[in-house]
């Protein structure tokens, strides 16, 4: 059950689906635009889920990422239902004052408050707020917790809107049926497909948004970039506007722009040497399990969920947050000492799916 939906399969129910629920839904989240402060983001006004039919027939319900769907009060009203509850949390939102990604400010371990996002440095700010009203849904509430890496279930124990609850820990799934690697043959193929004929290796990076999400890394990209041989490499960009093209410095760069078919995702996976992932904070690198999923090892950052991914010098290298000297050694290793690599982290949708079949049956 979505808000709204892209693509058009039978088995996703779209909630905004008529011209006058849209027109309600961007009153709402106009007015939680009006409450939330930047990076600060309050829902306070949602969708009422409960009465939907799909709702009450269920025995288990799944939250995952549900900012201006599914308000704190909506929470609140499916939390008084018999349901079992299962929230999956993607980022730092639910137990933070409001941000997905602190920066590691670490204000959710008291409450919040004198946020730094935030101007005028005050200790009952909007952050402050957010945290008690959060504190208040869940709390005397049951629901479990799930937490895609050690990381983020280590932070969620330390904060008082979560630490209360049972949190476990599951990996994202990813799909093995579109995520696999490919012959050296298809690869010099795609390739072609790009027009990308050159001896150079490859260096791919991308994410949502990739070159404009500062959490992305495209800060260190630059710097990375510019500690690197340009008669070695070649970049691949995607998840960024064309209209606003990435260019350094006479480096050979390919701009991709967004993409949002995963088989094309696939092949981009796979005509890489190298996926280069400089995020500052991640709960779980999608990206990076996709990438080594496809075979191409990972060059990132130890950051969060990432060093539960990455074994350092089997399937990539991780260098030390912010250090972009050792991030552009990382590059350089993976390039001299490794090929393509096998995928040790186990979450093909067949092997979550069943501890999520598990776990649902001891919940009933």
């Amino acid at each position: 059950m979505v808000r709204s939906r892209i693509m058009k399969s039978k088995n996703v129910i779209e909630i905004i689906n008529t011209p006058y629920r849209k027109l309600i839904s961007k009153f709402k989240n106009l007015l939680n635009l009006i409450l939330s402060k930047g990076e600060i983001i309050s829902d306070y006004f949602g969708t009422d889920i409960t009465k939907l039919k799909e709702v009450k027939e269920a025995e288990v319900v799944f939250l995952h990422w549900v900012n201006s769907f599914v308000s704190y009060r909506d929470v609140e009203r499916l939390l008084r239902t018999d349901k079992k509850i299962i929230w999956v949390m993607h980022d730092m939102w639910l137990f933070t004052g409001g941000c997905h990604c602190d920066r590691y400010c670490g204000g959710y371990k008291k409450q919040c408050g004198n946020c730094p996002m935030l101007s005028g440095h005050k200790t009952n700010d909007c952050s402050h707020r957010n945290f008690i009203r959060k504190k208040k849904m869940l709390e005397g509430k049951s629901i479990l917790l799930v937490a895609p890496g050690n990381w983020i279930a280590e932070c969620a124990r330390e904060s008082d809107i979560t630490s209360g609850h049972p949190i476990i820990v599951l990996p994202n799934p990813v799909d093995n049926k579109i995520f696999y690697p490919l012959e050296q043959e298809q690869r010099t193929r795609i390739r072609k497909h790009y027009n990308i004929n050159t001896n150079k290796k490859i260096i791919l990076f991308g994410a949502v948004n990739s070159t404009n999400d500062e959490n992305k890394g495209i800060r260190s990209l630059e710097k990375i970039l510019s500690m690197l041989d340009r008669e070695r490499y070649r970049l691949v960009v995607f998840g960024n506007d064309l209209k606003r093209p990435f260019i350094y410095k006479g480096f050979d760069v390919i701009n991709l722009g967004y993409v949002r078919e995963e088989t094309e995702m696939q092949e981009i996976y796979n005509m890489a040497d190298i996926f280069l992932a400089p995020s500052l904070q991640e709960s779980y690198g999608y990206t990076v399990a996709e990438s080594l999923a496809c075979g191409t090892p990972v060059a990132a950052y130890a950051a969060g969920g990432i060093k539960d991914q990455i074994q350092h010098g089997r399937n990539g290298y991780l260098a030390e947050i912010n250090d972009v000297e050792g991030l552009a050694r990382g590059i350089n290793y993976i390039a001299e000492h490794m090929g393509r690599v096998s995928n040790t982290l186990k979450n093909e949708y067949g092997v979550i799916g069943e501890k999520y079949k598990q776990l649902c049956a001891e919940l009933s």
